[in-house]
């Protein structure tokens, strides 16, 4: 992969915990190597996304560099697909599902070196209404979670997890309808995850079956079920066999609708949570993002 210049988008809190500039490892792996101009996202009110069609406008570069989580990755990727530019993500969120999914490294600098010696693979893109995403979206208890999450007063995995338990016990499955290749199913579920890459983030699988190349997307759907058979619901979720799962439900298709009659329902789509309305419909977008991945 032949890399002469390369634009790099950095989310203002990247790194910023760990003490990390983002500046300090492109000038490590890539100084003299490449030409490199920047792009800050310095404020939440900025239009990311119209200052990178901007610069990409102004000048050519073969590869975006992103330092962030899943929802700057998605902000930026949104504006590549189908582009020729290619996508070097620099995993610096909590849980990094994209990122994971595709092996690339939690390394900053072994993450950045993908520039110059990764290869760049193909892949699809996902549909909720008109909200793109590409690693996971979702209704039920995941997008409560992930609402909450968003106005939790810290970040990182342990928050994640204290939420969770929290919330677990008094979070009530809702009634669905879901709608595909004329088929109609009315079901209750505990959440349904819409998967285009295999996970929620830091490795747990939520879609072990699910390739991001293959122009569909997995539907994960866990119904009701007894506190009894939890431990068994965990085991098969921490050890990449959650889709087999007696209580899982699992279909692929490259579109479908989901109605629900709830009040409010939350979703989430690459950890951002929303409130969405209640007519929903997926689909796969085939071939539309370049990414920067290790070499197989």
């Amino acid at each position: 992969m032949l890399v002469k210049r390369v634009l790099a988008v950095v989310n203002p809190i990247a790194g910023k915990k760990k003490k990390i500039r983002p500046e300090d490892i492109v000038s490590k792996i890539l100084a003299g190597k490449v030409e490199i101009e920047w792009l800050y996202w310095t404020s939440p009110l900025m239009d990311i996304g119209k200052a990178l069609v901007t610069q990409l406008e102004q000048s050519h570069f073969d590869v975006v560099v992103v330092f962030g989580g899943d929802g700057t990755v998605n902000r930026v990727a949104q504006v590549l697909m189908y582009r020729p530019e290619a996508l070097c993500i620099i995993p610096m969120g909590s849980g990094n599902g994209l990122a994971r999914h595709l092996h690339i490294p939690m390394n900053y600098e072994k993450a950045l070196q993908l520039v110059l010696n990764g290869y760049i693979k193909t892949i699809d893109g996902a549909k909720m209404n008109e909200i793109i995403y590409f690693c996971t979206a979702g209704l039920g208890f995941d997008a409560w979670i992930a609402y909450k999450f968003a106005h939790a007063g810290t970040r990182g995995l342990m928050t994640y997890v204290k939420m969770v338990l929290n919330e677990f016990f008094k979070y009530q499955s809702k009634s669905y309808q879901l709608k595909f290749n004329q088929d109609q199913r009315q079901l209750k579920a505990f959440f349904i995850t819409v998967a285009n890459a295999n996970q929620w983030g830091n490795n747990v699988k939520v879609a072990p079956q699910a390739k991001i190349d293959d122009g569909q997307l997995e539907v994960t759907i866990l119904k009701p079920f007894k506190w009894i058979e939890l431990p068994l619901l965990l085991i098969s979720l921490f050890f990449n066999r959650f889709h087999r799962s007696f209580k899982v439900y699992s279909i692929s298709a490259s579109q479908f609708q989901i109605v629900t009659n709830e009040p409010e329902n939350y979703a989430h789509f690459d950890g951002e949570p929303l409130i969405i309305e209640p007519n929903i419909h997926f689909i796969c977008l085939p071939n539309a993002l370049k990414v920067c991945v290790p070499k197989e």
